[in-house]
């Protein structure tokens, strides 16, 4: 079961209290915007919002909104279908063109490399700098090791 209504942060909370504080003329104009970080003009925007909707003049307008260019999950599962049982070894701009071709399915290429993303389907590339501690620890192992067996060996055939 999901939560419906607006959630409030402690910082539109105490937002709200100082918008009000100015508002009823206990606080100057340049205090409040100097304590909230905002310019006298946004200030005065957002009192007006509280003025007329109260508490929720404080969060944005688009506040529990469904986004209009969100995909459905049975999309979103059909695709991830598609994508482990055919289409597992294609690369990004190869996939985005099959599923528009052959399922007709059209999806924003960042989306979908979100999804590969989600579904550990897209192997980074490993940066040499992310690697080269590892390499120099390595090679400095094996050739102190190198190193050693070689002074043993000669160590022990001068006996």
């Amino acid at each position: 079961m999901k939560d419906r209504g607006v959630f409030i942060s402690k910082r539109d909370v105490f937002e709200f209290k100082q918008i009000e504080k100015f508002l009823s003329g206990r606080q100057k104009r340049n205090e409040t915007s100097v304590l909230l970080g905002q310019t006298e003009c946004t200030l005065t925007r957002k009192s007006r919002r509280v003025e007329s909707k109260g508490l929720l003049g404080i969060k944005h307008g688009n506040t529990g909104k469904r986004l209009r260019n969100k995909k459905s999950d049975l999309l979103k599962a059909h695709v991830f279908s598609l994508i482990r049982n055919e289409y597992f070894d294609y690369n990004m701009s190869h996939l985005q063109e099959t599923l528009k071709s052959a399922n007709g399915i059209t999806v924003a290429y960042t989306t979908l490399r979100r999804w590969r993303l989600h579904l550990n389907s897209i192997h980074k590339r490993v940066s040499i700098w992310t690697s080269l501690p590892l390499l120099i620890c390595y090679t400095y192992v094996t050739t102190n090791v190198v190193r050693r067996t070689y002074e043993k060996e000669a160590f022990s055939s001068r006996k």
